[in-house]
């Protein structure tokens, strides 16, 4: 089910799915087949490879184009999300629109100008198995990634129909470097997986915020050793601006519901032993509920407010979309919260508390980034959540 249009995206306002499998999509690249870059400084060329590479990638992984309820755009510059927002409103506007991020920021490969990851609704998994037999399907994994423009693991991890994890993005500063605080704050998202009792094959995304994108590599290679012995998950890279090397958050697989009558509640907020709670964002948030809400990322309604003013522009159009899905501040999964100014991310600290349940706020990552993706706009903010 689709909510409104928002022509700050050209995406839907909100997509919300229920019983589906997802299938998650890796960061593409404008890749083509010899795995080389296309058309370097070419919009045009590049914007039609990605959506070659994308549609290709959702078709070996079993979905629909018109299926996809969200995708993740990384541009270089606020003018290649611009190019792309005319582009989709170019498209039969009957045609079903999945909500839509921008953030700018450096890629993977240098020459590249845009970059998608996306969540496709899949199967019900049927004939797999759902979260009400006793063992729960397992995570798949479909292709190589860079066969389409992706860089490691596979084209797509399929998380199946059931409870779904979202553990908030976590730093550990190791000896200063990527290389070393990748390797530190694996192991530290290890340890909340074996407190949920989960393992690293139930790992379905890896999300990283670094600095500096040319360090990417070595990122990827401790990707790689941390889950030797077991498949790799779909990954994505942003370039962040902060003293940390590197910030990281996992979506898992969740054990299956509990039997019909003893599930507590719609989202679990979690804090794993050694770890302290915030009153704006949990630690783990552990959806138990069927259904999801997938929202666009939100901007401000006019260019070039006051911080404060902005903040609470966005918030207040979160909090409409989430009224109109049938979802509400009480029952989010994920936030991801992109800032260009250090003042607007001391501003949304401060005016999270006004909208959040301080026993209930969402996973979350906030990254300071070059830009919104939008002129004139020093946050854009996309949510998931469920209904009560």
């Amino acid at each position: 089910m689709r909510f409104g249009q928002e022509s700050a995206t050209g995406g839907a306002s909100a997509v919300v799915v229920s019983g589906a499998e997802l299938i998650h999509l890796t960061q593409i690249l404008p890749m083509g087949a010899e795995g080389k870059l296309v058309g370097p400084g070419d919009i045009d060329a590049q914007m039609r490879q990605v959506a070659q590479n994308l549609v290709a990638g959702i078709e070996l992984a079993g979905g629909e184009a018109s299926r996809v309820l969200k995708l993740n755009i990384y541009v270089t510059e606020a003018r290649v999300a611009e190019e792309i927002r005319q582009r989709f409103a170019e498209f039969d506007e009957t045609a079903p629109r999945p909500a839509i991020s921008f953030v700018v920021t450096p890629l993977p490969d240098p020459a590249a100008m845009l970059a998608v990851d996306a969540v496709i609704a899949g199967g019900d998994g049927t004939s797999r198995g759902t979260s009400d037999d006793l063992a729960r399907a397992p995570v798949r994994r479909v292709g190589e990634a860079s066969r389409l423009g992706g860089r490691i693991g596979p084209v797509a991890a399929i998380l199946p129909v059931g409870p779904r994890v979202y553990i908030s993005g976590q730093a550990e500063v190791g000896d200063g470097t990527v290389a070393d605080a990748t390797r530190q704050t694996l192991a530290s998202l290890g340890r909340s997986l074996e407190f949920l009792g989960l393992k690293r094959e139930d790992v379905v995304q890896v999300k990283a915020f670094l600095t500096p994108m040319t360090a990417v590599g070595d990122f990827e290679r401790e990707v790689v050793a941390f889950f030797a012995g077991a498949t790799l998950p779909v990954t994505s890279v942003v370039q962040w601006q902060s003293d940390l090397p590197i910030e990281i958050e996992m979506i898992v697989a969740g054990q299956p519901n509990p039997p019909a009558g003893e599930q507590s509640a719609a989202v679990e907020y979690l804090t794993p032993p050694g770890m302290t709670a915030s009153p704006i964002y949990c630690r783990i948030a552990r959806v138990l509920a069927p259904t999801s809400i997938y929202t666009t990322g939100i901007y401000a309604s006019r260019p070039d407010l006051g911080g404060e003013q902005e903040v609470a522009d966005v918030l207040g159009q979160l909090g409409k979309i989430l009224e109109q899905t049938g979802g509400d501040w009480r029952h989010l999964a994920k936030a991801t919260y992109y800032v260009s100014s250090d003042a607007t991310s001391t501003e949304l600290n401060r005016q999270r508390p006004q909208h959040y349940d301080p026993q209930r706020p969402p996973a979350a990552s906030k990254a300071v980034v070059a830009g919104s993706g939008r002129d004139g706009r020093q946050i854009t903010i996309d949510l998931i959540g469920t209904r009560p």
